[in-house]
């Protein structure tokens, strides 16, 4: 075919952008052909991104797509600038296509425009002829974003595509007003290139929205999108499983109940969302409550529920200390707002283990000399769902031998036979308290009576009236004086007998004021006359230490001989003191047969009122690299409690029970033992606690390895006389394959804000090396009591008429997590 064909110059070929960004030199829109009479062509013919002096040729291309011939000519463009081949008249066959080539010269940096008249069956049609410069054009994808319904306070988002259509790179830059947000608010959009942008709908209030999103870019020209969204309130219904809920606070109650330690149960909540869209929330505890310090765990703390769909919760129940009480508020929002949908109640109580003993005091009666007598006694676990470890604490070399001393009490009314067997070998009274510690349970405290003869010694024979009738001495702060001096006392007339047998202060008589003194510095407390177990944990910790005792105090009670090494020397000693603090002369004995590795001296002695006695620890190892622990047990009683002619009923006083452990080993230097244990748990969380005094844990050490362990735990406070967090025993030892059951105490000082958080790393130090050095983590919390009563406290009675009644109620609610008891006093003026 005659006439111009196409150029192959650069000016022809596509451009290529700075940015790397390839663009075609004509621009023609796939969408912009069009068909004249049958005849498919292009409306325009536009030329981009040109340089003045060049020459670019571009090709249009008519087809005929009707089913006959048609006739066919053009016109030649009207400016120099466009030219074409000389025209001729053409008959176009059905589908024959022509190619005409369009020539384009420009001469400077200016737009150019021209027409293309064409004839198609003598009808004329034009295309545009068109050399513009580089222009500034964006294209938004879609240009409206309908929301729809969204929750109040909620975020809905969208997104939308901008693209750069224009010759030219551009910055972006988005204007939107609340509730509408647009990110990322500014960019730079290179030549064809598509930004994706993020539109948020967040209302505020039930109301209907529109608004125009602006962007402006190049020259300052502007794009919008139209935005519109309605915000409405969410429909959220939440109760628990079983539908129980406070008819006075519209709480949702999910209650646990009752239920045993190192379990967890399980309950659930129902969300149903009755909106017409959807609704996230979550779940969060009241502001100032520490998250970890609750019993209580949702399966999911936050989500979306669709519209008309509903989802359950579960939640769990983890009580973290026995014999509590647990009461948690928990509010359910929306995800992204403070719209508070409900608040969830959960309740419930954690029930301790329920081990009992079928006799918690036996008594031996009068035992001869190196003979011996048993009891039996019965160790049950009759009511308790999950299965118990106990651990007797005892010394093996104690006149008291049980044929068990530690065990698992498997549940629903397992019971065990445990052998007592009293083997006295120096003539005087025996009196032992021995706590049976259990897991997630009050110790159990067993009271052992025996008495020992011998041809020389014929002491009083113990019994349950001397035990009552000493344990009432104690708590009138007689114990402290010997029988001479209370004989005198109740000559005078300053004592009396009551009906007990026991001995009382005189009503008009202020006696002995001193030992009242000295009584509260040595503030150690016998079990009660009851013996309930809500007590046992004070008796436990009533003598934190060991050292301070009715009739003595000790210097130390645990005596650590470390790194003996056998190539120096084969001995190692170290030094007792025992202090009398009675009035009267006291007879200390240690009963315990010396091992061929400790021994004490003296093993009998008698020490003046108001004065102190030494005592050697002797350590002779025989083996290096070995650890070797003992037990030493004594007795210490007033000298005139030696022969039963010495005095009257009313003044036996019972022996009191010393205990001190000995730990040696022979490592050598670089040597050690690795222990292998065990703890039951590596953080003990308290839960929270009102104006209590105290309050218990336990936590189990167990010796997995093949040798002893020794244990020891060490507070990280400084000052021991702050330490709120008391571990009994603090130390020991623990043979292969045994357990130790440690109690906790947590005592506060001082009554904290509820946001105080205590806390307090313990370091275990095992086996005497700080190597091996473990880390417990103890928290705990205490709350103020706390009461709302309405009408900032005022009560207004009803009127009623003279010598009627009327009756008013308020509505009382506690503030605090705890358990909570108050009572009322009526001013009567």
């Amino acid at each position: 075919m005659p006439g111009l064909i196409r150029l192959k110059q650069t000016g022809l070929a596509p451009l290529e952008i700075n940015n790397g960004v390839t663009q075609s030199l004509v621009y023609r829109n796939p969408n912009a052909r069009i068909t004249w009479d049958g005849v498919e062509t292009y409306k325009q013919c536009i030329y981009r991104n040109w340089i003045p002096g060049e020459e670019y040729t571009e090709v249009l291309t008519f087809k005929n797509l009707s089913g006959k011939s048609i006739s066919f000519t053009y016109e030649v463009p009207k400016t120099q600038y466009f030219q074409t081949i000389y025209p001729r008249r053409l008959t176009l066959s059905q589908g024959v296509t022509f190619s005409l080539p369009i020539q384009f010269s420009p001469l400077e940096k200016i737009l150019y425009v021209d027409d293309l008249v064409v004839y198609i069956n003598q009808t004329p049609h034009h295309i545009k002829l068109a050399g513009v410069l580089p222009q500034y054009r964006v294209a938004v994808e879609p240009k409206e974003i309908d929301f729809g319904y969204c929750a109040v306070q909620d975020i809905q988002i969208a997104t939308f595509k901008l693209r750069n259509t224009g010759d030219l790179e551009t910055n972006i830059e988005w204007n939107s007003s609340e509730p509408f947000l647009i990110e990322p608010r500014e960019c730079v959009l290179p030549i064809g290139g598509v930004q994706t942008f993020t539109c948020s709908f967040q209302p505020q209030w039930a109301l209907i929205y529109v608004g125009t999103a602006t962007c402006i870019y190049g020259d300052q020209s502007v794009c919008e999108l139209s935005l519109h969204g309605t915000g409405k309130f969410p429909h959220l219904i939440i109760r628990s499983d079983d539908g129980a809920m406070d008819e006075n606070t519209g709480n949702v109650l999910v209650r646990f109940g009752d239920m045993p330690m190192n379990g967890s149960l399980k309950r659930e909540l129902i969300f149903i969302n009755q909106s017409a869209f959807r609704v996230p929330y979550r779940i969060e505890s009241l502001p100032g409550v520490a998250k970890f310090d609750t019993a209580f765990r949702f399966g999911k703390t936050e989500g979306i529920i669709e519209a008309g769909k509903r989802q359950m919760i579960p939640v769990k129940f983890q009580p973290k200390a026995c014999e509590q009480s647990y009461k948690d508020y928990f509010n359910v929002c929306t995800q992204h707002g403070n719209l508070v949908a409900a608040v969830v109640e959960c309740s419930g109580k954690a029930m301790e283990n329920t081990i009992e003993i079928n006799q918690q005091k036996v008594s031996f009666g009068q035992v001869l000399m190196n003979s011996k007598s048993s009891r039996i006694i019965e160790i049950a676990n009759p009511k308790g769902t999950n299965s118990a470890r106990f651990k007797i604490y005892t010394s093996p070399d104690s006149p008291f031998q049980f044929s068990i001393e530690n065990g698992i009490l498997p549940s629903n009314g397992s019971k065990l036979t445990i052998v007592v067997t009293f083997a006295p070998i120096h003539p005087m009274g025996y009196y032992k308290i021995v706590p049976i510690l259990i897991e997630y349970q009050s110790p159990i405290l067993l009271e052992l009576i025996g008495t020992c003869h011998s041809d020389s010694g014929k002491p009083p024979v113990l019994n349950d009236r001397y035990v009552s009738n000493f344990k009432r001495h104690i708590l009138r702060h007689l114990a402290l004086y010997p029988f001479e001096v209370l004989d005198d006392y109740l000559k005078r007339g300053k004592l009396t007998i009551d009906e007990y047998g026991s001995l009382i202060e005189s009503a008009d008589s202020s006696l002995i004021h001193d030992s009242k003194a000295i009584k509260d510095e040595h503030d150690y407390l016998l079990p009660p006359l009851s013996n309930p177990l809500k007590d046992n944990y004070f008796y436990w910790f009533s003598n934190e230490d060991n050292t301070r005792f009715e009739y003595v105090t000790l210097s130390e009670t645990c005596f650590l001989f470390d790194q003996c090494s056998l190539d120096t020397k084969n001995e190692w000693q170290q030094s007792l003191t025992i202090t009398n603090i009675t009035r009267g002369k006291l007879t200390l004995v240690w009963p315990t047969p010396n091992s061929s590795n400790f021994s004490i001296s003296p093993t009998e002695i008698e020490i003046l009122p108001l004065k102190s006695a030494a005592f050697r620890i002797i350590f002779r190892p025989t083996v290096i690299d070995t650890f070797y622990t003992k037990h030493f047990e004594g007795y210490v009683s007033y000298k005139n409690q030696r022969d039963f002619t010495l005095v009257p009923d009313y003044g036996v006083m019972l022996p009191v029970q010393l205990d001190i452990t000995c730990i040696g080993n022979t490592l050598r230097v670089n040597h050690e033992i690795v222990p292998s244990y065990q703890f039951d748990r590596d953080i003990i969380i308290f839960p929270p606690i009102g104006d209590q005094t105290s309050i218990y844990q336990t936590l189990t050490l167990t010796n997995n390895g093949t040798t002893p362990l020794i244990y020891r735990f060490i507070s990280t406070n400084n000052d021991e006389s702050t330490n709120q967090f008391i571990f009994k025993p603090s130390n020991g030892f623990i043979k292969q394959g045994d357990y130790a059951i440690v109690i906790v105490r947590y005592k506060p000082l001082r009554l904290n804000n509820n946001s105080d958080i205590q806390q307090e790393r313990i370091i275990v130090r095992l086996n005497e090396r700080e190597k091996f050095d473990k880390i417990l983590h103890v928290f705990a919390t205490q709350e103020k009591p706390r009461l709302s009563i309405p009408n900032n406290g005022q009560i207004h009675a009803l009127t009623t008429c003279i010598g009627l009644s009327s009756e008013t109620h308020i509505h009382l609610k506690s503030l605090t997590r705890s358990q909570l008891e108050f009572n009322w006093t009526l001013d009567k003026t």
